[in-house]
């Protein structure tokens, strides 16, 4: 990342090499080219205690946070929660990262003690009641897992975008010819279908450098995680769910993420298993996976002995003691409050 300066204040931000202290660029980027100004320099203390690269969303806590500062000092407090949270989802791409928003909604309007069902285009959200009688743990299976580092994360965003596409091309015609198609495509087959120049595609598909493309597990994936969150939604709604079937719902959606978008690893399937052994009503991966955290949920009163048997089971074959584990690497967590200036302290 590169910051020119001149007396007058910041004159370009160029984010090339990607390090912890892009993503808060990013985010001051994003409002200041939206008002169109240059931004005077900064020196920003940060601190915080969500681990990084564990699928935790730290990059995208990092671009909201520098984001909801840039309209401080850029004297800019027109955006609504919402459309911060949508400027702050296209601003994080600045690092190279084709992501989607639901981070950086959450991130502005979360509601404490309420989960959130959060719809796109435009971004808005339904606060969601979760059961009294349980928890949620998250834990770390200490595989760390950059979304910047490599294509992995961008591919899936493109053979999603294709899936898209491509299903839309086939919806069009003739009934007949729509086939069910489970191997992968190559490019030309792609191409073909969508009647589209080299160079369309490539803008299709972004960063992604893939050569084959799952369209059917990845349409498969979403399609089914959509009905996922619908069904777990209807279940809170109608009152008194019924813990066990929202369980069933988050391990459906981590062995799908397994088998059909195949972002798990061998750590995290394990780190699961146990959870679930531990007593964990449903675990699954959070994030964007192939590394981070699980978050489980459990009944309350199992906390402290759910924690105790994952450790014992997952942190201590691995020389860890429990004190570095307990509120790092394995901690319960709630529903908190959007993120919000404090002024005047």
């Amino acid at each position: 990342a590169v910051v020119s300066t001149q007396s007058t204040g910041i004159r370009k931000i160029e984010i090339s090499e990607v390090q912890w202290y892009s993503y808060v660029l990013a985010g001051y980027l994003g409002i200041a080219k939206r008002i169109n100004t240059l931004p005077p320099g900064l020196q920003v203390m940060v601190d915080g205690s969500v681990p990084m690269s564990a699928g935790l969303s730290s990059s995208s806590a990092l671009v909201c946070a520098s984001a909801l500062l840039a309209t401080l000092v850029l004297k800019d407090k027109s955006l609504s929660r919402e459309q911060i949270a949508e400027l702050c989802a296209k601003s994080e791409r600045y690092v190279g990262t084709e992501g989607g928003g639901m981070d950086q909604a959450i991130s502005f309007l979360g509601v404490k003690g309420k989960a959130q069902l959060i719809n796109f285009n435009p971004v808005r959200c339904e606060p969601v009641t979760l059961p009294d009688s349980v928890t949620f743990v998250v834990s770390n299976c200490l595989v760390n897992k950059w979304k910047a580092d490599g294509t992995d994360f961008n591919n899936r965003v493109a053979e999603c975008r294709l899936g898209c596409k491509v299903l839309g091309c086939k919806l069009g015609s003739d009934w007949r010819s729509i086939t069910t198609y489970h191997h992968p495509y190559s490019k030309q087959e792609i191409m073909e279908i969508l009647g589209c120049s080299e160079e369309e595609f490539s803008t299709i598909i972004g960063r992604s450098n893939n050569k084959q493309f799952k369209l059917f597990d990845r349409a498969d994936h979403v399609a089914g995680e959509a009905a996922r969150v619908a069904q777990f939604h209807k279940l809170c709604a109608d009152g008194n769910p019924n813990a066990e079937e929202l369980g069933a719902l988050i391990d459906a959606s981590h062995l799908s993420l397994k088998d059909k978008y195949n972002v798990s690893i061998d750590e995290l399937d394990t780190l699961t298993q146990i959870c679930r052994e531990a007593g964990a009503l449903g675990s699954r991966l959070v994030g964007a996976g192939f590394g981070g955290c699980t978050i489980s949920m459990l009944p309350k009163s199992m906390e402290k002995k759910f924690i105790q048997e994952v450790y014992e089971k997952y942190y201590a074959p691995r020389n860890l003691k429990f004190e570095e584990c307990h509120g790092r690497h394995i901690f319960p967590t709630s529903p908190g409050h959007g993120a919000c200036l404090l002024e005047g302290l």
